[in-house]
């Protein structure tokens, strides 16, 4: 990331069991967990255990609608790539829902 400096880091997990999602809603991080930093300019988003369906349109996913995200795989928003677009609004209306039943850990790490 340019910049290089991590401001923050953030872990959620949850047991998904085919109908509960996790929300990020921007101004709690995930779910609950924590603020997204002041003066933030990128978030990475890593998914692990289980695979994931994620929209960003503030609609939650189900199975088979939404972008798919495998388990080990990384999610990037960042205001270098676009620098017209305004990433903490796109991840304050994101949702995940789980693409298969087990436990999905989310981590995000916010970059400035």
């Amino acid at each position: 990331m340019p910049g290089g400096n991590c401001k923050s880091y953030e872990t959620v997990a949850a047991t998904i069991d085919g109908t509960s999602g996790i929300n990020l809603d921007g101004t709690t991080g995930l779910s609950g967990v924590g603020r997204i930093p002041d003066g933030s300019k990128g978030a990475i988003i890593t998914v692990s255990g289980a695979g994931i369906r994620w929209r960003a349109d503030g609609t939650a996913s189900s199975t088979g609608t939404g972008h798919y995200q495998a388990a080990n795989s990384i999610i990037t928003f960042d205001s270098w790539s676009y620098p017209g677009i305004d990433w903490r609004n796109v991840l304050k209306k994101m949702k995940v829902s789980p693409s298969s039943s087990g436990t999905v850990t989310l981590s995000i790490s916010y970059f400035d």
